[in-house]
């Protein structure tokens, strides 16, 4: 499966369970945030969008933030749902990208 299918099939499952929080992916030592979750994330926070193939939005940062960036979201006002989506394997579904 492309890395663009995970994404969709990972961002589309979460969004369908939590609504309009933001879904923080955990991937490997850090998170990672797509589409218009990525898009908000950059607004209110110091972080750089970047592309997948030119279609997915993301942004990314390092698990040591996680407290900082969580706490200014939820002041702002966002809901945040930490993702630990996972294979049969065990291994984060997304963590290869």
């Amino acid at each position: 499966m492309k890395k663009e299918d995970r994404i969709n099939a990972a961002y589309t499952n979460e969004k369908a369970k939590h609504g309009n929080a933001i879904i923080l992916f955990h991937i490997g030592n850090g998170y990672e945030a797509y589409y218009s979750d990525a898009e908000t994330l950059a607004k209110l926070l110091p972080l750089r969008i970047y592309t997948v193939n030119k279609t997915i939005s993301l942004v990314r940062f390092p698990e040591n933030e996680l407290e900082q960036f969580t706490n200014r979201l939820v002041d702002a006002g966002h809901a945040i749902c930490i993702s630990e989506v996972r294979g049969t394997s065990g291994q984060h579904i997304l963590e290869s990208l």
